[in-house]
């Protein structure tokens, strides 16, 4: 049985990508078998073979992902879906539309790397066939003038630097892409992939040298189709009518439509009513290198488990970084807070500049008129959907856990029946982080206590590094009685915790479990959810990965 679930697990793991792989190769081979066959490209088949096949068939690929690799990464879209269309509906499927648009970013921009690389091969192939095999009998079907050399033509034409810029930028967009750059230097992920204008630019201007040719009077033209040859070959029996030749006309604008479309939209609607400047209320300094922002902004609003983008403008005037909202704004209390933890170079400046403005420094009025900050958003996020199902369990590792204190700082403030049955589990790997949301945690409790409710709400805490814990003990027994008794040394066994999670959950329909942490944390509650789950009593796993 548990090989079954297993299979079953890794079968919806693969079928998207299985279907989007089918696609792509799909749509190569129609583009590689038209070039291949079609009499209008004879005498081009003649000059470049098989490689004007492959350059085509990839050409048509990228036309793919060119459309479909922005779409994902429209905040606004994903706001618009997941507050307008489903939630009122399928709450569920909104949550795993907003959970998987981060995936299929990465693959259709996977597949458009792939495809560049094959695509530029066979060009520089290209390149070399058109110097080596000119057509002296049709001048007008080569690239170029009789014995230019490859070098000159890739070069000295519009198509070859295009396609030279379009490559430097998605070879910088790849490389910043990857997880051991992009954490520690953000910026530089920033920053390449705001060059996806120029890219799109050069995206447009490529095709417009008309290097590839096609018989225009392929009706009165005949070529002789039984020989496949080179230039220095010959016919054997030429075709009465001269061909006349021109360029395909370019359809990479058709491409672009909607997702340039998109981005427009998305920008216009940034720029024009998203930035907002806030002031900085306090800054309170947390454990391990980190710092909770309190701001306030009376025209902002939000919901728990969203997050906002930030700017710090003496920090950086173009780099915006997504914060999890760890308290929202209230009819009481319009302050919200995020926290900002010193990972990279764009937070521990920004870290320091803190520290140094308002925790070294008494003067606090000209502290605030000195740190600007703007913020854009709020956007949506799967975790918003904790408080819409009756019966939920949150698990997260490392600052995962902030999308979830948004929710139970708000249970603080709400009435004790907004929720029907909350389990948290929090996989911390310093305990020094649990002062972060020791007095939420432990306040939360005391109030579901007092309401007669003890069952609504349980909380646990592991501690990944045990060494860590000797030096908090005192203080949690101390200032936090119950928080202490929850804390567990080691990592969780997932097995008995989720043979827990089944018991305590046995007579529930559907249980969410929601998870937020690293891929590998992940992948085991998706697993572990699918083992537990009946047909009388489902566990879905609504989950958001962080890097």
């Amino acid at each position: 049985m548990a090989l079954r679930g297993k299979g079953v697990i890794s079968l919806k793991k693969w079928l998207p990508a299985a279907v989007w792989a089918s696609v792509t190769c799909a749509l190569f081979s129609w583009a590689y078998f038209r070039y291949h066959h079609e009499p209008r490209y004879f005498y081009t088949r003649q000059i470049l073979g098989q490689w004007l096949c492959v350059s085509r068939g990839t050409a048509a690929v990228l036309h793919l992902c060119m459309a479909c690799v922005v779409v994902p990464v429209s905040r606004f879209l994903h706001l618009a879906v997941a507050r307008a269309a489903l939630p009122q509906r399928l709450p569920k499927i909104s949550a795993l539309f907003l959970v998987h648009m981060r995936k299929m970013h990465v693959t259709f921009a996977f597949t458009l790397v792939v495809a560049s690389v094959v695509h530029t091969i066979s060009h520089v192939v290209n390149a070399f066939n058109f110097s080596l095999h000119y057509n002296y009998e049709y001048p007008e079907v080569n690239w170029g003038k009789a014995g230019q050399g490859a070098p000159s033509l890739v070069f000295t034409s519009a198509v070859g630097l295009s396609g030279i810029g379009m490559m430097v930028i998605i070879t910088l967009m790849a490389y910043t892409s990857l997880e051991k750059v992009r954490n520690p230097h953000y910026n530089y992920f920033w920053f390449s992939h705001h060059l996806a204008w120029p890219f799109l630019a050069l995206y447009l201007i490529h095709p417009l040298s008309k290097v590839i040719k096609e018989i225009s009077n392929i009706e009165e033209h005949k070529p002789c189709l039984q020989y496949v040859v080179r230039a220095n070959d010959s016919f054997q029996q030429p075709c009465e009518v001269p061909p006349a030749f021109k360029a395909p006309e370019s359809d990479a604008w058709k491409w672009l439509f909607i997702p340039l479309m998109l981005m427009c939209f998305d920008l216009i609607l940034r720029l024009s009513s998203q930035f907002k400047e806030t002031t900085v209320s306090s800054v309170a300094a947390l454990p391990g290198l980190a710092l909770e922002i309190f701001m306030h902004c009376s025209s902002f609003s939000c919901s728990p488990g969203q997050y906002v983008l930030l700017q710090v403008p003496s920090v950086s005037a173009l780099e915006w970084h997504p914060f999890t909202i760890v308290k929202c704004p209230s009819d009481k209390d319009r302050k919200f807070s995020v926290i900002v933890k010193a990972r990279g170079d764009w937070t521990r400046k920004c870290v320091k500049q803190m520290v140094n403005q308002f925790i070294l420094s008494d003067t606090n009025n000209m502290i605030n008129k000195e740190i600007r900050l703007l913020i854009s958003g709020p956007f949506a996020s799967p975790m918003e959907q904790v408080q819409r199902g009756k019966y939920s369990v949150c698990i997260g590792g490392g600052v995962g856990i902030t999308p979830f204190m948004s929710h139970l700082r708000y249970l603080l403030e709400a009435d004790c029946n907004q929720v029907e049955q909350l389990k948290f589990i929090w996989v911390c790997p310093d305990a020094s982080q649990i002062l972060w949301f020791a007095w939420t945690l432990s306040s939360l409790h005391d109030k579901f206590w007092e309401n007669n409710k003890p069952d609504v709400f349980n909380f646990s805490i592991y501690v990944t590094n045990p060494s860590s814990c000797q030096y908090l003990e005192g203080v949690l027994e101390a200032k936090y009685p119950i928080v202490a008794q929850r804390v567990h040394s080691g990592r969780p066994k997932w097995d008995a915790l989720f043979f827990d999670i089944k018991c305590e959950f046995s007579t529930k329909d559907v249980v969410n479990i929601f998870g937020c942490g690293s891929k590998s944390m992940l992948q085991q509650l998706g697993y572990q959810s699918k083992m537990i789950s009946t047909s009388r009593n489902r566990y879905v796993l609504v989950r958001e990965a962080y890097s």
